[in-house]
């Protein structure tokens, strides 16, 4: 037995038929199962849910298990059993090759391929509350550029963690774990609700990460690159600017204000006296994934 994803439709035994939770009333509540194995389902109405550092998101409404209920554990709105259907994709993507291993304690072991990549083109990076513009300049960028599966794979994971409540995040925990290079990545120094969260941090992280990003701030654009600020933190005495550059004009109108996405990319860290800037590059559209239709 397993705890469960959340869907977006629900079998309704009354009527012997699904319903959509655009469709959903009250007095459903009482006959909703899961499509696939009959575990008892409610819903939960849309609602606006904290993330990071107090910033709010909206909730669509969703069926989940009614409570103390659990799905079959083979049942593919389980927790292992969407784990289990992502790494199936994943491992068609990468033309039958593995990316990830089954140890003998039954945690599946995601591997995460790392690159050096030189985006080779100078990046202007204008201060939030200045007219001044500071050129990061030619630099190596490190681990944006991965194999096309292992970017997927990770992004439609994190995707799914992230469409988790608490409790059923501990038992993804349980069956998943993060591989890089031979060493196990914590979830916590991978997975980031907000790109803030890593300003707490002494030493930006050198391997891919997780962040979900919802750039509400004013989108704009910079010669061939594609800048988001998403927002700016007084940490102490610097002030940091969190930013998404992306020099694929595709992948920036892809990315809109109101859009709410997990990217997955290496973050770099740079300082201009009192501001720090905080940031990932998105140079593959496998980098990110839309969070609001799970």
């Amino acid at each position: 037995m397993s705890k469960g994803i959340k869907l977006k439709e629900c079998y309704h035994s009354l009527n012997e038929t699904n319903i959509k939770t655009s469709q959903v009333k009250s007095s459903d509540r009482e006959y909703l199962e899961c499509p696939e194995c009959h575990a008892k389902m409610t819903y939960t109405i849309e609602h606006s849910r904290k993330i990071g550092s107090g910033s709010e998101i909206k909730i669509p409404t969703y069926f989940r298990l009614y409570p103390k209920k659990e799905h079959d554990k083979d049942c593919p709105n389980s927790i292992i059993g969407a784990i289990t259907e992502i790494l199936k994709k994943s491992k068609a993507l990468n033309n039958g090759q593995e990316v990830f291993t089954l140890d003998s304690k039954g945690k599946f072991r995601i591997s995460i391929k790392q690159v050096k990549d030189d985006i080779g083109d100078e990046k202007p990076c204008k201060k939030s509350n200045s007219k001044e513009t500071t050129k990061i300049g030619r630099r190596p960028i490190t681990g944006e550029q991965v194999a096309l599966p292992y970017l997927t794979t990770a992004a439609a994971l994190a995707k799914l963690y992230f469409s988790l409540d608490e409790q059923e995040r501990t038992e993804f925990r349980k069956y998943v774990e993060i591989v890089m290079e031979g060493r196990t990545l914590r979830w916590s120094s991978f997975f980031y609700e907000k790109l803030e969260d890593l300003a707490m941090k002494t030493n930006v992280p050198k391997h891919p990460i997780a962040v979900f990003v919802c750039p509400r701030d004013e989108p704009k654009f910079k010669r061939t690159t594609y800048e988001i600020q998403c927002y700016k933190a007084e940490i102490d005495n610097p002030i940091i600017i969190p930013r998404i550059y992306t020099p694929d004009k595709k992948i920036a109108d892809a990315i809109s204000e109101e859009a709410e996405i997990l990217a997955i990319g290496t973050p770099y860290k740079t300082t201009n006296g009192k501001y720090v800037n905080l940031g990932l590059y998105i140079n593959n559209k496998a980098q990110y994934t839309s969070t609001i239709d799970y």
